[in-house]
């Protein structure tokens, strides 16, 4: 259900109740909580804060505290997947979500007593109507009653009754079988793309504004964190800019069809850098830009990439990342996060999407050459 007066409908609900704040790992959510502690201890209102990675530690943390908590509050988190079926809650339990990962479940958008979404008026969701993708009526398969009863030596007009009803009984079968193929066609379209919608910090900041405690505090409370991650920051771009160079002197990047593909070698210099979800994906749009500018095939310049590299050497799994074309354009709506489940369902890949990110997925190194020929198929 989508809050249309965060004050009234989140802030002044839990005004006088203790919270469990559930937290994502990114940058904007770290911001966004921030600036809602500095409210919350502003109003003295009760919290627990549990950072959580992905939806293993979501699980984990939900299950250590739902007995202790009637309200928790996700930040960056929780909006893209169907939030009750996961965590299983108690009916009491009220879920304030705040998550800049597109598209947002349909389920958690028609729940109006548990899910209550925090998301900017102005953004273009595109959420299927109801009708489209829930039906409210009992048409379930009534029970094959009467069918032996109708003997030859029964009158005519009730066997034409019963004809009658068979027909009908038919019509809605026939009916409901367009109507589901009718609301798979709709959901796959409208979860088809990942994309991300509004920063969270933001709306957070304009909670507080409309409170009249938006404060500069707010904004730069961190900003000595900031210079002393500036060092660490060049770093990364440093290994980054000689993974990219070896990458492309070495034509590690191959043209797989649909998709472009390169997988980082064990023993590769700071591959255990790129074994992380934020730094894989930050190489690989960076190799990915570097590539489109180098080479000369102007049709791989409009794929999209998909990186890997080990994760775990011991239990044999790799991350896998998949990007959308790199172009001037600033929609970056991702599909592969439906792809990559697709091509694990179709070939039985073991593969964990613990990510909040969809197009972010952990997979066994015996099963990536099957998963990629899937893939490959599926986005020929």
């Amino acid at each position: 259900m989508f809050l249309t007066d965060f004050r009234q409908e989140f802030y002044e609900v839990v005004a006088n109740q203790r919270v469990l704040l559930l937290v994502a790992s990114d940058v904007d959510a770290l911001c966004a909580c921030k600036i809602l502690q500095a409210l919350f201890h502003c109003d003295h209102i009760q919290y627990t804060l549990v950072p959580v990675s992905g939806w293993q530690e979501l699980e984990t943390a939900f299950l250590e505290h739902k007995d202790q908590f009637q309200y928790f509050v996700l930040i960056n988190c929780g909006a893209n997947t169907d939030l009750l079926d996961v965590l299983q809650p108690e009916e009491d339990a009220v879920f304030f979500v705040c998550d800049t990962h597109r598209p947002i479940n349909v389920v958690n958008v028609y729940n109006e007593a548990q899910v209550k979404l925090l998301v900017k008026q102005d953004d273009d969701l595109e959420v299927p109507a109801y009708d489209d993708i829930f039906r409210d009526d009992d048409d379930e398969e009534e029970g094959e009653d009467s069918g032996n009863e109708s003997g030859g030596s029964e009158p005519s007009g009730k066997r034409r009754r019963f004809e009658e009803e068979i027909v009908e009984r038919t019509m809605k079968r026939r009916q409901r079988r367009e109507w589901e193929a009718r609301r798979q066609e709709i959901i796959f379209d409208y979860e088809q793309y990942e994309y991300h919608g509004t920063s969270s910090a933001m709306m957070m900041f304009d909670l507080a504004w409309v409170m009249s405690k938006d404060l500069n505090d707010m904004l730069w409370s961190n900003l000595d964190k900031l210079h002393q991650g500036l060092e660490l920051a060049k770093k990364q771009l440093c290994a980054i800019q000689q993974t990219v160079a070896s990458c492309i002197c070495t034509n590690l990047i191959v043209n797989q069809g649909p998709f472009l593909y390169c997988y980082l070698m064990e023993g590769t210099p700071d591959v255990k850098l790129f074994s992380r979800p934020i730094s894989l994906v930050l190489l690989s749009k960076h190799l990915l830009k570097s590539f489109v500018c180098s080479t000369k095939n102007k049709r791989c310049r409009l794929l999209p990439m998909v990186m890997a590299a080990p994760m775990d050497v011991e239990q044999g799994t790799v991350i896998m990342v998949g990007i959308p074309p790199h172009t001037e354009s600033s929609d970056k709506k991702n599909f592969f996060g439906r792809a990559f489940e697709k091509a694990a369902e179709n070939t039985n890949s073991r593969t964990l999407h613990n990510h909040f990110e969809m197009s972010t997925i952990e997979l066994k190194m015996e099963d990536r050459s099957k998963f990629l020929d899937a893939l490959i198929s599926l986005l020929s």
